[in-house]
């Protein structure tokens, strides 16, 4: 039994939720002290260092022309309980291999709805949705063995070790013992979380956490890569590290779904990008052609912004 002394200096016991609470304090301070380099500085979105860490990819032509979609989204409709307004409204998209894919929208557009319904999360009222030609609605456990999914949120457990999590993963998809042990290794050294991978979840910072559920969501390969909001609160290099994979996995002949509200993070890395606002998707945009960044940014502009934000910005 550990104790500890309470305000008038008389030692009390702590209780097991206490102890846990000490311990997971105390080994994230051993992390801040062997590792400094690498803890996420939750403000640093700095653009202008990721660009420089990263590069350019928007014009790099990986796309598979005339195969059939990795995802393919017919009349998708959503209307949440209790609700007369549809989050998402008659919305169709067709992905293409080996092209990375971006959803591009302000916060409340859209785009999560549309994710946790195309990634069977959420039912939809109306629509169809087939991921590598398997119907997520009657077909789920082929489409889904298929997707990989990167939450806004941390969905792990949080008490297993980095490690245990992504056995844990790769056991669901069956994924052989030494493909993984070569994938892991490859990601570890990849993310720069070696140091920490025989840790308890709940020890990591946010960036790390980040890090471990997209380990996890890659260790099986999947065709698509769904990623909703993937960056927010990494530091400039860890973005740029996990949008430099997103080319990877994409030269490799799958496909990427990423959603964001960054608009200049989605135009470097993305070869087409989609608009939506208020569950209704205005355009795909084709940056093969560099002439379209300046339509893109342009176009999110005019779809996203509020009467008195434009008038705001005299446009």
């Amino acid at each position: 039994m550990k104790f500890k002394k309470n305000k008038h200096e008389l030692e009390v016991a702590e209780t097991p939720d206490q102890i846990m609470e000490d311990t997971a304090a105390e080994e994230l301070e051993t992390l801040d002290e062997r590792e400094p380099e690498i803890l996420d500085d939750v403000s640093a979105s700095n653009d202008t260092e990721v660009h420089k860490r990263l590069g350019d990819f928007s014009n790099e032509n990986t796309v598979i022309e005339g195969a059939p979609p990795m995802l393919k989204i017919d009349h998708l409709k959503k209307r949440y309980a209790n609700s007369e307004v549809y989050s998402v409204k008659d919305l169709s998209l067709e992905l293409k291999p080996g092209e990375v894919f971006g959803f591009l929208g302000k916060n409340g557009a859209g785009k999560s709805t549309t994710i946790k319904c195309l990634t069977g999360i959420l039912p939809f009222e109306e629509g169809k949705i087939t991921i590598c030609g398997y119907d997520i609605v009657k077909e789920p456990m082929q489409a889904k063995m298929n997707m990989g999914y990167v939450p806004d949120n941390h969905s792990v457990y949080e008490r297993l070790t980095g490690r245990e999590y992504v056995n844990y993963v790769a056991d669901l998809y069956r994924v052989p013992k030494a493909d993984r042990e070569e994938r892991l290794n490859m990601f570890l050294d990849l993310f720069r979380l070696r140091f920490a991978v025989d840790r308890q979840i709940k020890s990591y910072s946010h960036g790390m956490k980040q890090k471990i559920c997209i380990i996890a969501a890659l260790i099986y390969e999947p065709k698509l890569w769904v990623l909703d909001e993937p960056m927010m609160g990494l530091d400039p290099q860890s973005t740029a590290e996990i949008l430099s994979y997103m080319r990877e996995h994409v030269r490799k002949g799958n496909t990427v779904f990423f959603s964001s509200h960054n608009l200049d993070m989605v135009a470097k890395v993305c070869n087409r990008v989609a608009i939506i606002n208020d569950g209704i998707l205005h355009c795909v945009i084709d940056l093969s052609d560099p002439a379209n960044r300046e339509t893109l940014e342009k176009r999110f502009f005019e779809i996203s912004s509020t009467e008195e934000e434009r008038r705001a910005w005299n446009v």
